[in-house]
C-alpha cells in the first residue's frame, strides 16, 4: 500500500459576538491524534485578528 504524499487538517470554528473594540483574539489549538497519544501543539497563544468580524 502506497503511503501519503501529504496531509491535510482544517479546523474551523464560530466566535460568539465579541465586544465592538475587540480586533484580537489569542487561540491555542492542540490536537491528539490516538486515544493513546499525547496531544499536539498546533499553535500556543498565537493571535488571529477578527476586526470587522462583529
Amino acid at each position: 500500500m502506497e503511503k501519503p504524499k501529504s496531509y491535510r487538517l482544517n479546523i474551523d470554528t464560530e466566535l460568539e459576538k465579541l465586544p465592538d473594540d475587540q480586533d484580537e483574539i489569542i487561540l491555542s489549538i492542540f490536537v491528539r491524534l490516538s486515544a493513546e497519544s499525547d496531544y499536539i501543539t498546533l499553535f500556543d497563544r498565537g493571535s488571529v485578528d477578527v476586526e470587522g468580524h462583529n
